[in-house]
């Protein structure tokens, strides 16, 4: 649905529901519980995040199917969904994939070292990941432009585009790359004094 509403230049519809709204009702939820002093452990947390998660692609999937039925007629959309299905499951999986592949190194790193040794190498990891950002805003601003081009048929705009765009976001990754070299000390302190020790990984991660 993100993809789909982004191609017709919907992004606020597109991006706000998961990048927005749902990590804003996260700090919401987690505020509450402190203020509440409600106990919580792993479990329960995990329930509200993915509850959360639901409520809000509830709203954006109720926003965007008037979009869609008005692209394919009401008729044509009830007997589109099983062509639909088989497109979609497949992106579904690879979206799933790419999700368990980036949290499982940290699975990993906790099987063959003790929680107070996985713990900095987390930090490090999540640190790193801010790095994706510069791949993630290329792509949601070249996605719409390089489909565009792709359905004219205008194939040397496409190569155009996509050198543009990786040129783009690879010099910036290179000047996060020595951002973070410069202040990966602090930004590991962040979470723990103690991660410090993390610092070099961070470097190999980035």
């Amino acid at each position: 649905l993100s993809s789909y509403v982004r191609v017709h230049g919907r992004m606020l519809l597109a991006l706000a529901p998961r990048d927005v709204l749902w990590r804003l009702l996260i700090c919401a939820g987690a505020g509450l519980v402190v203020l509440q002093s409600w106990k919580s452990d792993a479990a329960s947390v995990i329930w509200m995040v993915c509850g959360l998660y639901v409520i809000t692609l509830a709203v954006q999937s109720a926003l965007s199917i008037p979009q869609i039925r008005s692209d394919l007629g009401a008729e044509r959309a009830e007997t589109a969904i099983p062509d639909w299905l088989k497109v979609s499951l497949p992106l579904w999986g690879t979206i799933a994939l790419t999700a368990m592949i980036q949290q499982f190194d940290v699975v990993m790193m906790r099987i063959l070292l003790t929680p107070a040794e996985a713990g900095p190498y987390f930090a490090a990891q999540r640190t790193a990941t801010l790095l994706l950002l510069f791949q993630l805003a290329g792509s949601l601003a070249a996605a719409p432009l390089i489909a565009r081009l792709h359905a004219s048929e205008d194939s040397s705009q496409v190569r155009r585009m996509s050198r543009l765009m990786t040129l783009a976001v690879g010099l910036c990754a290179i000047m996060g790359f020595v951002a973070m070299a410069v202040i990966g000390r602090p930004l590991l302190a962040l979470f723990d004094p103690a991660f410090v020790i993390a610092y070099p990984v961070l470097l190999v991660l980035c």
